[in-house]
């Protein structure tokens, strides 16, 4: 049983091994493209192709916050950034990660969206901005943000709510097929860049510019009281259940939670358990037996010497 112990702790090892890289907030830049994602970011996401045909990845960092980047599969570009918070954290720490993926020096200046833009922009009890050329939404929950979202050009619809892309061809009235064989050729490229292992780019990391001074965003000027009304409920709040790993991955490694993250749940641990238990028992077994058979002959082999010994004792006592 010492080697069952050595060979789980190895492998409990190399599990942690491999989640040493998880995705954080400040591995997100305004700039990325799905290529330098392709070579840089983890593998560790679930990606969807969306209904404008662009693709939309999403990771969890840590079990209270998932990030998902959607990129134009025309130009590669980044073009939506939405970070969503379970438990939800203060309008500064949303506040920090938008620098941080804007690498913006300055604060971003926040604005209550009105009633009736909100409406238009699809969210609930917002503060807008407009920072390095994208356009920023904290949606609140009383005095927390619930989700932060960072676009890249003028939003005139929520991207969060966009639908997948069909992968079935759609007849037109003209008589020609649309939409549907372009969206499954984009989800078998994203398919084989998910199975890729992240390769070195050589590709020196490009500084950001240095913030320009910002438009001022088509907000009015915030002249509520400071406590924010909570918004309706909201049915898709954070209730997936690929929440896996701690803030910021902060906590360290957990085995329990990465074996949730892969599908490996009790059952097969058992199975695999067994059988690398299985393993070492019948190489014990073989070993054993190979001991014995080898005993057995140096005890025979020890006999016939012996016997012949006393064969010529006999036959020197009876020529005397």
């Amino acid at each position: 049983m010492k080697w069952a112990h050595q060979i789980l702790a190895a492998f409990a090892v190399l599990l942690a091994a491999g989640n040493a890289g998880a995705l954080e907030i400040k591995d997100v830049q305004k700039d990325l493209t799905r290529v330098q994602a392709d070579q840089t970011l983890t593998k560790d996401y679930k990606f969807r192709v969306l209904s404008d045909l662009s693709v939309r990845r999403t990771w969890m960092v840590g079990d209270k916050t998932r990030v998902s980047l959607d990129f134009s599969t025309t130009t590669g570009k980044l073009v939506y950034v939405l970070v969503e918070y379970k438990k939800g954290v203060s309008p500064e720490k949303a506040e920090k990660d938008a620098a941080r993926i804007l690498g913006s020096a300055s604060d971003i200046s926040w604005n209550k969206l009105t009633k009736k833009k909100a409406e238009k922009y699809d969210v609930k009890n917002a503060r807008a901005a407009k920072s390095n050329g994208f356009y920023l939404f904290q949606e609140m929950k009383g005095k927390k943000c619930v989700r932060l979202s960072l676009t890249a050009e003028k939003p005139e619809t929520n991207r969060r709510t966009l639908q997948d892309a069909s992968t079935t061809d759609q007849v037109t009235a003209l008589g020609s097929t649309m939409g549907g064989s372009q969206a499954k050729s984009i989800l078998q490229d994203e398919e084989r860049r998910q199975r890729t292992p992240n390769g070195v780019t050589g590709e020196k990391k490009k500084k950001p510019a240095k913030p320009a001074v910002d438009d001022e965003p088509e907000v009015e000027k915030d002249t509520t009281p400071a406590t924010d009304p909570e918004p309706a409920a909201d049915d898709e709040d954070y209730e997936d259940a690929d929440d896996a790993t701690d803030e910021g991955a902060a906590a360290g490694f957990n085995i329990m939670d990465w074996l949730e993250e892969h599908n490996i749940d009790n059952t097969m641990l058992m199975y695999a358990g067994g059988g690398l238990l299985g393993l070492i028992v019948l190489w014990s077994i073989i070993g054993c037996a190979r001991r014995a058979r080898a005993k057995k002959r140096i005890h025979e082999r020890a006999e016939a010497l012996k016997k012949a010994a006393e064969e010529i004792a006999a036959e020197e006592e009876e020529n005397s």
